[in-house]
């Protein structure tokens, strides 16, 4: 495609070029020629030359450069422009011509290259849809292999479960013996696990309690037990895992963490409105922890005094059993606390025991007879220890104790009975001392 500017500047050239030549011809008029001028600065005018005589192309062979008019020489101008004139018309109409033709051009160009575009697209529309079909049909394959590959498997399997079943039948059963066999054995390792544990916080609590030694076995399993405990977060702590933890420090002797233990058991009973805990638990607990303050260092009998009164202000009136029991246990314990003041308190311990004999005296449970039989064993010693001593009222109660229990087939009644025969004879015999 030929350029517009390109044409211009070629038009132009060739315009410039005839130009140049036509005043390159006025330019070589000599001046000799020059027509002369007057004095006032006018030229002169030569007088018209005979035309029949004189042609202005003819000239005398003598002089080549003939003089030429001033009117032919304008004439001579008008004509060149003229033609300049029309050259330049006929230039600008060949110029114009070339343009409408790069503009038909141009615009048949554009069109063509608009059609491209259009076709362009419609190509690449038409090969997107080809390849949505090829994609298509490719998923389609895919899905239909997939398919094919899954039957044959399942195929496969189903042959190999077939051939199998029989074997397979036989390990199932008997693994199912052997995992049978390990769920009992499993039970029954929980169960002795769970019973031994039992005992053995059986064993430390009758020595809370009672003061039974522990042997060692004991103290190893509640320190394994105790150890384990320790490896789980305080979070997860069951009401029994605190127990637990308490009578594992109390077997080691560190008595302010058994009753640290202890009181967080309880805090956890009182939280979980008892839902989860016997409330002859809690009451246990609550006995180890007024006998665990006299085992500290000072002992601390007030505080284990305010125990025990806890315990009996809140299950003093049940008529549970083994509540009663634990009840009882506190009172037997408070009295015997009230001995152990500095100085003693014989008077508050005495009323202690006369409120256990009061309250349980004719139950006809034998751990309850047990405690005020001792009740009254103990008591009828303290008598004998106030000042002045009163032999007579000891002897009134070791006659009651007597009266109640010594007719009773059970072996802790019937020694304390007769330890009682002997104390009440050295306590006639100093109320009497003549006989």
């Amino acid at each position: 495609m030929i350029n517009k500017r390109f044409i211009k500047i070629i038009a132009t050239f060739w315009f410039s070029l005839v130009t140049g030549l036509a005043l390159s011809a006025d330019s070589h008029i000599p001046e000799s020629n020059a027509l002369p001028e007057q004095q006032d600065g006018t030229a002169e005018v030569a007088p018209a030359p005979d035309q029949s005589a004189y042609n202005y192309r003819d000239f005398n062979h003598r002089d080549r450069h003939p003089r030429i008019r001033r009117d032919d020489l304008s004439i001579y101008n008008q004509q060149t422009t003229l033609r300049l004139d029309a050259l330049k018309e006929r230039y600008d109409l060949q110029i114009n011509a070339l343009n409408q033709r790069l503009d038909d051009q141009q615009h048949a160009q554009n069109n063509r290259i608009t059609d491209l575009h259009e076709k362009s697209s419609q190509l690449q529309l038409s090969l997107e849809g080809f390849g949505l079909v090829i994609t298509m049909l490719a998923l389609i394959a895919g899905f239909i292999g997939y398919i094919s590959v899954i039957n044959k498997v399942k195929a496969q399997i189903n042959w190999w479960f077939e051939a199998h079943t029989q074997d397979i039948e036989q390990r199932i059963e008997a693994f199912s013996k052997k995992l049978d066999g390990l769920e009992k054995h499993a039970e029954q390792s929980t169960e002795q696990y769970v019973d031994d544990l039992q005992q053995t916080k059986e064993r430390i609590q009758n020595n809370v309690t009672g003061g039974q030694e522990i042997d060692p076995s004991t103290r190893q399993n509640i320190n394994e037990a105790d150890d384990a405990l320790q490896q789980k977060p305080e979070a997860e702590y069951t009401f029994e895992d605190w127990n637990t933890r308490a009578l594992a420090a109390y077997t080691n002797r560190k008595f302010g963490e058994a009753i640290f233990y202890w009181d967080r058991a309880i805090a956890m009973a009182v939280a979980m409105d008892n839902s989860d805990v016997k409330a002859e638990d809690i009451a246990k607990m609550m006995v180890n922890k007024g006998n665990t303050f006299g085992q500290l260092d000072p002992p601390q009998y007030q505080e284990a005094i305010a125990a025990y009164d806890q315990l009996i202000d809140q299950y003093g009136h049940s008529d549970n059993l083994a509540l009663q029991e634990q009840c009882a246990m506190a009172i037997f314990n408070k009295g015997n606390t009230w001995g152990k003041l500095d100085p003693p308190q014989y008077k508050e311990k005495i009323a202690t025991y006369d409120q256990l004999i009061a309250q349980y005296g004719n139950a006809d449970n034998l751990a309850l007879q047990e405690l005020c039989a001792k009740a009254m064993f103990n008591k009828g010693i303290t008598l004998s220890k106030l000042d002045p001593p009163q032999y007579q009222e000891a002897i009134d109660t070791y006659e009651q104790l007597i009266d109640q229990y010594g007719h009773s087939d059970n072996p802790v009644l019937q020694q304390i009975c007769t330890m009682v025969k002997v104390v009440r004879e050295a306590a006639l015999g100093k109320l009497n001392p003549s006989a």
